[in-house]
């Protein structure tokens, strides 16, 4: 049988917002606009006919699906998808240093070494 997976961004939270690196270490939650986008996504695939919903252990995943695990979708949380770690840059805003080691990750991971870290 043929599934169709949707995958999706949790919505806005205040660090978000004010561009601070969360990453797996930061539990926030969802602010007004990130509710408002939840609420948003789930008006328009309320019906979708969802099997079931997969979400990382953070509160901001779980929170932006909330509408469909009240729905009674089966749903599961994992860490084993959650965000990767900043390390000692959770918390913070990006600065140069870490901007450069960033794109130099994502450009190791663009020719393919995926244990760049």
């Amino acid at each position: 049988m043929e599934k169709d997976i949707y995958i999706i961004r949790h919505g806005e939270t205040d660090l978000n917002k004010m561009r601070i690196v969360q990453g797996s270490g930061i539990d926030s939650s969802l602010n007004e606009k990130g509710f408002a986008q939840s609420l948003a996504f789930y008006e328009l695939y309320k019906n979708t006919g969802f099997d079931f919903v997969f979400t990382s252990s953070l509160k901001r995943t779980v929170q932006t699906v909330h509408n469909f695990i009240l729905d009674g979708i089966p749903y599961k949380s994992s860490a084993d998808i959650n965000e990767i770690s900043w390390g000692t840059h959770e918390g913070k805003a990006p600065d140069p240093i870490l901007i450069q080691a960033y794109n130099e990750v994502v450009a190791k991971w663009m020719e393919k070494d995926y244990n760049a870290s």
